[in-house]
């Protein structure tokens, strides 16, 4: 049985690799957009699947804005 901080839905972009994990629970890392194969070690933005330098976690798709259902311009701009 996987922890819960394992993903068996989530394989490593491109490759076959099922055992995975999200970072939101990594005290280094604390982002659940980083997932992280324990096999390989390769890192990946888990929202567009793009793969992340290991030295730089950060992909330019966080940059961009979205919009969430149900929620206005000011929340989505952290405002209340």
């Amino acid at each position: 049985m996987n922890s819960p901080t394992q993903s068996s839905s989530a394989p490593v972009p491109r490759a076959a690799a099922k055992n995975t994990q999200d970072c939101d629970n990594d005290p280094e890392i604390e982002n659940p957009l980083v997932g992280r194969c324990l096999d390989c070690g390769t890192y990946w933005c888990t929202w567009c699947d793009s793969l992340l330098d290991k030295n730089k976690l950060e992909c330019p798709c966080w940059e961009e804005e979205i919009d969430l259902p149900g929620m206005d311009e000011s929340e989505a701009e952290g405002g209340q």
